[in-house]
């Protein structure tokens, strides 16, 4: 079921959104001028089936899916809206429940929030999930987290990136946890990566006894990156694959030095060696 309104023209509505989406973050180059103001309020709603599930084949069952959207260029404010909700979905062996996707924006930035109540896959639980988004000035700022069956955070990380031309910054934020346990992060850390080369400063993250480190030589994109490992368990990335049994599982220890970021392959002069490693729980062993 699907209603739209308003006065638009299909060939121009996509260029008219990527256009507006650019003022806050370059998402891709338009070559479209002079589009016409455009303004649509769509509402549909997605029934159950049987045509669906044979364009989409390894989708088993849903509840009716809602959506909801409007678009008007001429607008300063509220210009984008956007709204989904899907209570049930069961596809392949994955099911999710009570999915919210919201948009909106205003005059200077774009907000995104989408919300899941449970994810359930072949090997894993994800409960209260939440990821967050704010765009503006060709920024995005990126919070997400999932809970464990406690209600505490399972994982965690909070993220801040920005764009100038060819050229971009990360900036990991405060909150950072991995498998239930919360890691500091030092508060003015920067990775910056552009066509030259990379360049880190003070990217540090630890806890209790383990710790990730790296630090450009020198201020500038060529400079030689040192790389600091020390305890670094496997299983604190693994475990959201896998919550019953680690995909992999093992301790990193490393220190090297990542260069010649012009190459296809950078060069690495060090050492890095995992200990105890285990695959799927089959015991591999010590490598260095």
């Amino acid at each position: 079921k699907l209603n739209a309104e308003g006065e638009y023209d299909y060939s121009k509505l996509a260029p008219a959104i990527v256009n507006y989406i650019n003022k806050f973050y370059p998402i891709k180059q338009s070559t479209a001028q002079n589009i016409p103001p455009q303004n649509i309020a769509l509402q549909a709603k997605i029934y159950e089936h049987p045509f669906i599930k044979y364009f989409v084949k390894e989708l088993k069952q849903y509840d009716s899916i809602t959506f909801n959207a409007a678009f008007n260029s001429t607008k300063n404010d509220s210009a984008l809206k956007l709204n989904i909700l899907a209570p049930y979905i069961y596809y392949q062996q994955n099911k999710i429940h009570q999915a919210i996707v919201d948009l909106n924006s205003t005059s200077n930035q774009i907000n995104f929030v989408a919300k899941l109540d449970s994810v359930q896959t072949t090997s894993s639980t994800f409960l209260n999930t939440q990821a967050e988004a704010i765009v503006r000035k060709d920024s995005i700022i990126f919070d997400a987290y999932t809970k464990d069956k406690n209600n505490k955070d399972r994982y965690a990380i909070g993220v801040a990136a920005g764009i100038q031309k060819d050229a971009y910054h990360i900036h990991l934020k405060e909150k950072l946890i991995l498998n239930n346990q919360a890691w500091t992060v030092a508060p003015n850390n920067i990775i910056f990566y552009s066509p030259m080369g990379f360049y880190a400063n003070n990217f540090d993250v630890a806890t209790n006894q383990s710790s990730l480190h790296m630090q450009s030589k020198n201020a500038q994109v060529e400079s030689p990156i040192n790389v600091d490992i020390k305890n670094f368990s496997i299983e604190d990335i693994t475990s959201v694959l896998n919550q019953d049994s680690a995909l992999a599982s093992g301790v990193i220890n490393g220190n090297f030095l990542l260069s010649d970021f012009e190459k296809k392959l950078p060069s690495f002069d060090g050492n890095m060696k995992i200990d105890n490693l285990f695959v799927k729980q089959n015991k591999v062993g010590n490598i260095e």
